[in-house]
């Protein structure tokens, strides 16, 4: 079902679901409250001074995932990240010329190091675009995934590398993450936009037909899947012609791929993703996980502007299932029984969801010894960056420019969906001049009608 049926499967989510969505800027706001209160134990200062996260309540560790979604996030609401990049330059390891989630790693997995190689380009991007010694570590970690991929002939069906041994590795069969082809040229479009190499725009080509080229699902982690949709979408608004709906229909796949569909219990799911395919078939289709279900929209929502409205309408159903049905994490939003650590704060969202455990449908639980994941909470500062309420209940304020960040300096577009029976009216800025892309005319007044069922992009921009 890796195709255009993969993306039929939205169409079959309620058309309305069962709760409203969450207030994504008042989650993020107590996530943000809570990591940076030091005596909580997530920030903490090392012995050389550099300001580290937990990647869990529980767990005093420190990795870039952690690292670079909570930094990452705090951009992209508007706020000063300087005190913290200076950490950014410790992930990157000078033996292994690229960013490693763990300083010292020699062996890394390949979902991780492209996860985390594109939250370092952001942050750079986004805040040092021209300090020698920052695009330089970016310079040498794209050289760096070039070279590995030459070296495997572009194939990474493999768990991931061994930069000690100069080869990849794998423990087990299950381990093997062919969809990072989707990432690398996700990442060589990073390093077309930054050097205007064509290089790396050839690289980019090369791995999308070869990620196109899969006859089954090659999911093993989303965020592999949700960078190939935002690189997909930005070849072809560059004249290359690649199977979107086949693209996207990977990630909304519920039978060989990563989505859940339907109800655990009398809780809606509709939109959560399973946590990774290195589990048996039976166990993947049983869980969900945190970060994987937060981390798809940032990266599709861009992907809107480039694609049929038929598409585009689909992905805006899928965006607000998951703005709904991401409450199940949050423990003030469950029961205590349906729940493992129900003592701990409910700020930061568990790691895991479990379809039947403890006699309780779901059931929110961690992962090993942990819990709570602070990088997957780190998503949230996304999501209050992207979702924003309207004024009507149902129909979400979406942000499709915010994270388009393979076209920097886009255009302030949103896109509302009105999932209801019969049109909404939503009223937006009165100082900004509206443009509905759709219907390619400048909008009167403040005020736009969403007709039943359908979508609208919206580009706001300041009055002259």
């Amino acid at each position: 079902m890796a195709d255009q049926s993969a993306m039929s499967e939205v169409k079959l989510f309620p058309d309305v679901p069962r709760h409203v969505p969450l207030n994504w800027s008042m989650i993020a706001d107590r996530f943000d409250t809570y990591i940076m209160d030091e005596k909580n134990g997530v920030r903490f200062t090392d012995k050389e001074g550099f300001h580290r996260f937990g990647a869990f309540v529980e767990d005093g560790g420190h990795e870039l995932i952690t690292f670079g979604g909570i930094i990452l996030g705090k951009i992209l609401r508007g706020e000063s990240a300087a005190n913290y990049l200076p950490t950014l330059g410790t992930y990157f390891s000078l033996e292994n010329a690229i960013f490693m989630n763990h300083p010292g790693n020699r062996r890394e997995e390949y979902w991780y190091l492209m996860l985390v190689n594109c939250y370092a380009f952001e942050i750079i991007r986004k805040s040092h675009p021209s300090t020698p010694d920052y695009v330089n570590m970016m310079k040498q970690s794209l050289e760096t995934l070039l070279r590995i991929a030459k070296a495997n002939n572009y194939d990474f069906n493999d768990q991931g590398f061994d930069f000690a041994a100069e080869a990849p590795f794998t423990n087990k069969d299950s381990y093997r993450q062919p969809d990072t082809i989707g990432a690398y040229s996700y990442l060589m479009l990073v390093g077309y936009e930054q050097f205007k190499d064509s290089k790396y725009l050839n690289e980019a080509v090369k791995a999308m037909g070869y990620y196109q080229s899969f006859k089954n699902n090659p999911w093993y982690e989303i965020p592999s899947g949700a960078m190939a949709c935002q690189a997909a979408a930005k070849l072809n608004s560059m004249g290359f012609s690649f199977d979107l709906a086949k693209i996207i229909g990977f990630t909304f796949d519920s039978e060989q791929g990563p989505m859940h569909t339907g109800k655990w219990g009398d809780a809606e799911v509709n939109g959560l993703m399973r946590g990774w395919r290195g589990y048996s078939r039976e166990e993947a289709s049983q869980t969900a996980y945190s970060l994987e279900s937060f981390i798809l929209l940032p990266f599709l929502l861009p992907v809107v502007s480039y694609v049929s409205k038929d598409i585009g309408r689909l992905i805006a159903k899928y965006a607000l299932h998951a703005a709904v049905n991401g409450r199940l994490f949050f423990g003030d939003l469950l029961s205590p029984e349906a729940q493992s650590r129900p003592e701990l704060p409910p700020d930061v969202p568990y790691e895991t969801l479990h379809c039947d455990k403890s006699g309780q449908k779901p059931y929110a639980f961690g992962d090993f010894h942990t819990h709570k994941s602070v990088y997957g909470g780190a998503l949230t500062l996304w999501w209050a960056a992207l979702v924003e309420p309207s004024g009507q209940p149902f129909i979400l304020k979406l942000n499709l420019s915010k994270t388009d960040f393979l076209n920097p300096g886009k255009p302030a577009f949103y896109l509302f969906y009105n999932p209801m029976a019969e049109p909404k009216e939503v009223t937006l800025n009165e100082n900004t001049t509206l443009y509905d892309v759709y219907e390619q005319g400048y909008v009167s007044s403040g005020t736009i009608v969403i007709p039943a069922g359908d979508v609208k992009i919206i580009c706001e921009m300041a009055k002259k």
